[in-house]
Order: C-alpha cells, then sequence, then structure tokens
C-alpha cells in the first residue's frame, strides 16, 4: 500500500512539474521605470490603462495580456508583479519586449534607469 501511495505521489508531483513549466515563460526584456506623473503618462495619471489604480507591484507590457504574473528575479527576487497597464504605442512591436514598472515617484524611476531584465511570466490559466 506504501508503495502505491508513493508511485501516486511522485506521478502527481511529475505531473504538476509538466503543467507548471507549460504556464511559464522565461524572457529577456528591456525594464524601464515610471512614474505617476502627467508629462510620463496622461491625464489620469494614476489610473491605469484597465481602469485599475495605480500600485506597488504595476508592470506595463504591451505583449502580454492585462493580469498576467511577472517575476523579474534578478532585480526583485522573488517579488510578483501584475500587468495592468500599457505603454506608449511607440513600445509595441520592440524586440526584445519591453516592460515599464512602476514606481511611487518619479526619482525613483528615473534612477531605475533601463535595464536588461530575465523575466518569468505566468500564464493565466484562464482568461478573466
Amino acid at each position: 500500500m506504501k508503495v502505491l501511495i508513493v508511485f501516486l505521489f511522485i506521478i502527481f508531483i511529475s505531473g504538476m512539474a509538466t503543467f507548471l513549466s507549460e504556464r511559464t515563460q522565461r524572457l529577456t526584456v528591456v525594464a524601464t521605470g515610471y512614474s505617476s506623473t502627467a508629462r510620463q503618462t496622461d491625464s489620469t495619471p494614476r489610473i491605469t490603462a484597465s481602469g485599475d489604480e495605480v500600485f506597488d507591484g504595476l508592470v506595463a507590457a504591451n505583449f502580454l495580456e492585462f493580469g498576467t504574473k511577472v517575476v523579474i528575479p534578478g532585480i526583485f527576487g522573488a517579488k510578483i508583479f501584475t500587468v495592468k497597464d500599457r505603454m506608449n504605442r511607440r513600445f509595441t512591436n520592440r524586440d526584445p519586449g519591453h516592460i515599464d514598472i512602476w514606481f511611487p515617484d518619479e526619482e525613483m524611476a528615473i534612477n531605475f534607469g533601463a535595464q536588461a531584465a530575465n523575466i518569468v511570466v505566468f500564464k493565466p490559466l484562464f482568461a478573466l
């Protein structure tokens, strides 16, 4: 009986590992910072393109769906970011992709600069 339970557990774990690996994607992108200033956004600088108010962990990306979760381990460790905003149209067809990370003040965004970043994208299990 113990052998059967261990066997089933191993099958379950290996199935979960395959499922998770199919639900993630590793990319190298250009990461920049932005803040809620009218000159960096539009006339409603604290409202995202998805209609939400800005928050810590917000990312703008034109190549990812709203609600997509992203981790930037080399810069922010295990912090999870959520795509809820869009960038200017001129950033749409860039290779590599481009993400814009929201910062609470302009100085922090400027100090972040532009960096090459390895990201992990967690694909949504289903569309909301």
